[in-house]
């Protein structure tokens, strides 16, 4: 494992580091968790990482979405063995999203949809010829 420098750090997890004392970081807590699994020397520790690196791509994508265009709902229904479920809004209109449209882990959605967990969602509608369809589908319900 490296050291590095607060001027080496420019928002971005590092491939190695021992914990963090850049200021840029301070409250951030996905880095102070990335800071501690790099101590562990574990073969998942790579897997932990690229977990979290999706995580933060994944809140950073969300986060610059245009909140003017996007709908709130929550999952209705989904038929996982055809990667497919349906959103329904607040104003109870049904919206088709595939697994592509998803921005998150589906395997996580699946295992909650499975538990009867309520999946609150914000997402970008489209119409298309054979109805309405949910783009850009992110979880509300985490904090991711």
């Amino acid at each position: 494992m490296s050291n590095y420098r607060s001027e080496d750090c420019a928002s971005n997890l590092h491939e190695y580091c021992t914990p963090c004392q850049c200021e840029c970081h301070k409250g951030d807590l996905m880095h102070e968790l990335f800071d501690l699994i790099t101590l562990m020397p574990d073969k998942q520790t790579q897997e932990i990482i690229d977990y979290i690196m999706e995580l933060r791509a994944v809140r950073k994508m969300r986060d610059s979405l245009n909140k003017e265009n996007n709908m709130t709902g929550m999952v209705a229904r989904l038929v996982s063995a055809k990667n497919y479920g349906f959103i329904i809004d607040d104003n109870k209109i049904n919206y088709f999203f595939h697994k592509d449209d998803f921005n998150g882990f589906w395997e996580d959605l699946v295992e909650d949809i499975e538990n009867k967990k309520i999946i609150k969602v914000t997402f970008e509608p489209t119409e298309t010829d054979k109805g309405m369809r949910a783009h850009k589908v992110f979880r509300t319900d985490m904090g991711v």
